[in-house]
């Protein structure tokens, strides 16, 4: 979280517009360990396909939560862009393939349209409680 909020200060300034963002982490997930570089790249679709065409900026917001043994991160930006219109670049196959080869079947990214304008991505990856993962 505090990386991703960190990446997110640092390219409001780049941006020279007005980019807000919120990182919405429970306590209880803060230590979770998640292999480098899931999130990153989520983030930064975000900011240079969702907002940074949008010329009053816009919002990012990065969720996470667990349950039922699952661990949900969801990357969210209110920009103009359709799932129907997204053309998957090298990064988002990339960070598929690493998904799956670092948890199979058992991890997934998904993309889905916001109900009022922009994307959704959603990482879902399996969650140990008690952080044995190396991950």
């Amino acid at each position: 979280a505090e990386l991703t909020s960190a990446f997110l200060e640092i390219e409001r300034e780049r941006a020279g517009v007005p980019l807000q963002f919120q990182v919405v982490v429970p306590a209880e997930l803060a230590d979770t360990p998640l292999p480098p570089f899931l999130l990153l790249p989520l983030v930064d679709n975000a900011v240079r396909h969702g907002v940074a065409p949008v010329a009053s900026g816009g919002r990012i917001e990065v969720r996470a939560h667990a349950s039922g043994g699952r661990l949900f991160i969801a990357v969210s930006d209110n920009g103009p862009g359709r799932v129907a219109a997204v053309v998957e670049g090298r990064g988002i196959t990339a960070l598929r393939e690493r998904i799956a080869g670092l948890f199979g079947a058992r991890g997934s990214l998904q993309l889905h349209e916001n109900l009022h304008g922009g994307i959704t991505a959603r990482i879902e990856v399996p969650h140990e409680t008690n952080a044995r993962s190396n991950r």
